[in-house]
């Protein structure tokens, strides 16, 4: 009897329930991995399982890829866009102060129009060019125009500043795009299925163990462990993180 209850829940527990989405899918395509790099020992107790638990994960992340591509393209889209009108109206401003009566303002007009020329091919450009070209933009503006305010810009040259760094870390991955309800919808069913399998693939690996002794899972256990591990330490520090935001200070989560 000692020894039962020494092997079960040898697997470390994981609450499945509270991964983003993105993370969950991660999480079961690393265990597929350990899976097919596994001993036959492990094939064998979850054979009658695997194959379901594999199709669903396979759902799983493909809903997640498409629906993360084509909302992020969508986004990335809007966001080349607005970047086009910010650039566009500061041009037209640029172009009517330049007949101001007031000689500085038109001063600072031209020498900006001069530097805007520059960049006049901006909108035939590839969105990463383009990047790259308005980056450009602003360094010059800093080194050779600092009086732009006086032409009531700051705010446009802000905004477009932003939109170009959101567009930047759009593309470099840096924000979840996943927002499809309706896709959301059908990874939780998915989810749910994946998560009751997961259970079991659990307990029979367990249950194998309690017949057939450590030795022959020990490699697959060490590695799911850990696989375990770095998403709960992931998890911990979110919610440190969260409660220091809140409270102001870094006061450990009552659990």
């Amino acid at each position: 009897m000692a020894k039962t209850t020494c092997l079960k829940g040898f697997i470390k527990k994981i609450s499945l329930s509270r991964l983003p989405n993105e993370e969950h899918n991660k999480f079961m395509c690393d265990l597929l991995d350990l899976i097919a790099n596994a001993n036959d020992a492990v094939g064998n107790a979850i054979t009658k399982i695997l194959p379901e638990f594999a199709n669903l994960v396979e759902d799983e992340n493909t809903i997640i890829k498409i629906t993360y591509e084509n909302k992020l393209k969508e986004m990335l889209a809007q966001t080349d866009k607005l970047r086009d009108g910010l650039f566009r109206a500061i041009q037209a401003i640029v172009a009517a102060y330049i007949d101001s009566p007031l000689e500085e303002e038109a001063r600072i007009a031209k020498k900006l129009k001069v530097l805007f020329d520059k960049f006049d091919n901006i909108y035939q450009l590839p969105p990463l060019d383009k990047t790259d070209a308005i980056h450009r933009l602003f360094y010059e503006l800093e080194i050779h125009v600092d009086t732009y305010n006086q032409l009531h810009l700051a705010d446009f040259f802000k905004d477009l500043r932003t939109a170009t760094n959101m567009y930047e870390g759009l593309y470099k991955g840096h924000t979840s795009a996943y927002s499809d309800i309706g896709a959301i919808a059908v990874v939780k069913g998915i989810r749910l299925k994946a998560d009751e399998l997961y259970a079991q693939i659990i307990e029979a690996i367990e249950s194998d163990m309690l017949i057939y002794g450590i030795s022959r899972y020990s490699n697959f256990v060490i590695a799911l462990n850990a696989l375990i591990g770095e998403l709960r330490g992931k998890a911990n520090s979110g919610e440190k993180r969260a409660t220091t935001n809140k409270s102001g200070n870094s006061k450990p989560i009552k659990r």
